[in-house]
């Protein structure tokens, strides 16, 4: 017998570390910047004055900063973008969009030939990684068990972290080029980022759907045999485990569907039912406070998920801007003074947080609703033995069951 929440595949972490090279993409595309403005040949090139040298407060100074900040305008562009693309395109597709604007932008600043190209670079750069860190924790949560999503979701962090240090290591390594005013110390490394997002785009074909997108869009078949592949063990010959989300996730797709008639549409239901306000807040609070000193995706419902996704990370991006801008004029007229303004947003947030932000650990997706104070169609993470053998028994003898107000989907043309 399978044991729903804690049962995955081998396909199923495949899926994840595959993803989660886009999440490397962002921690390398976002820190690469750190190495290059410390290559003399960088400023050689494009004929900016070095530390110590006169100008380099009006020149170097405001060229540094708008490097920063225009990646960061690109990332809150993408993060708004995807407020409308992740439900309409779909989660893969938008993986493969940001693939392609990352890939594009790194091409652009590797080969740039002036300050205006490398900053125009930085911009397309920053789209397509504003795309990738809002889709990828989406997708990995979409795809992950209850009680694994933990450990699958946190790979988003484990590679996002590696780039990081990726970025590091070939910025100081290439510090050391023979020739240090050539071009090959900044150009190498701002042209390895594309290689990421080519990996990611060139496997990205081959990668299941989100289940719980293409319920949302009544392809049930399709998100049937996706469910049976991420939740296949020999312990569960049935596929029982698999019956039981999908099952779940479609009559909470369909409670979801009903509640948000009432309001219209989805614009209209984030700003008006408190609950889903109240999630808005957490997502974005929870992003600007993380940039100010990979969770968001499990606080939201299906069916303003994208939305809430975007304008959360959009906190990020905004926060980001903001420090990145300011921060070399900041270090330049107060000097470590300047690191009193993290410490005071981080003190900030401690409260905020063990007060404010529910528990959602080894709960599905669906079942999340519940501390929102909200209604669950389906529970199996807290049902008893008698209920979960229930039900089993009712999945046994109608396998192929569809909730009746989905069915009519199954035929509609998918906007791919």
């Amino acid at each position: 017998m399978g044991t729903f929440g804690s049962q995955t595949s081998t396909y199923n972490r495949l899926v994840t570390i595959f993803v989660a090279v886009g999440s490397m993409t962002y921690g390398y595309c976002s820190s690469i910047i750190s190495s290059t403005i410390g290559q003399p040949g960088w400023f050689t090139y494009f004929n900016l004055p070095q530390e110590g040298e006169p100008g380099y407060a009006s020149i170097t100074t405001p060229a540094i900063s708008t490097a920063n900040g225009v990646f960061s305008a690109g990332g809150a562009v993408g993060t708004l973008f995807i407020m409308w693309s992740c439900d309409y395109f779909g989660r893969k597709l938008n993986i493969q969009l940001g693939a392609f604007f990352s890939m594009f932008g790194g091409a652009l600043q590797g080969g740039s030939n002036s300050l205006k190209m490398f900053q125009a670079g930085r911009f397309v750069c920053g789209l397509g990684i504003g795309i990738l860190v809002t889709v990828c924790p989406m997708y990995l949560s979409e795809m992950s068990s209850a009680f694994r999503r933990g450990w699958l979701v946190g790979h988003h962090a484990i590679f996002l972290v590696f780039g990081y240090m990726l970025a590091g290591w070939v910025g100081y390594a290439c510090y050391f080029a023979e020739n240090k005013i050539g071009t090959f110390g900044w150009r190498f490394p701002l042209c390895l980022q594309c290689l990421p997002p080519l990996v990611l785009l060139l496997g990205s074909p081959w990668l299941p759907r989100s289940p719980r997108w293409l319920i949302s869009k009544g392809k049930h078949e399709e998100a049937k045999l996706v469910l049976e592949r991420l939740r296949r063990s020999p312990d569960d010959p049935n596929n029982l485990v698999a019956k039981e989300e999908y099952f779940q996730t479609a009559e909470q797709i369909r409670l979801e569907g009903e509640r948000l008639s009432a309001y219209g549409n989805v614009w209209n239901a984030v700003l008006k039912k408190k609950s889903y306000r109240k999630r808005m807040a957490i997502g974005f609070l929870t992003q600007w406070g993380a940039e100010f000193g990979g969770p968001l995706i499990i606080i939201f419902p299906t069916e303003i998920r994208p939305i809430g996704m975007g304008f959360s990370l959009f906190g990020q991006f905004a926060a980001t801007l903001i420090l990145l801008q300011t921060a070399p004029m900041g270090f330049d007229n107060v000097g470590w003074k300047y690191y009193l303004v993290i410490i005071c947003w981080s003190a900030f947030f401690i409260p905020v947080i063990y007060f404010f932000f529910p528990e959602t650990a080894r709960l599905t997706l669906e079942e999340i609703a519940q501390n929102f104070g909200e209604e669950v169609a389906v529970h199996l993470t807290d049902a008893t033995d008698e209920e979960k053998a229930r039900l089993e028994r009712d999945l046994e003898k109608r396998p192929d069951s569809v909730p009746q107000s989905n069915s009519s989907k199954d035929n509609e043309t998918e906007a791919v």
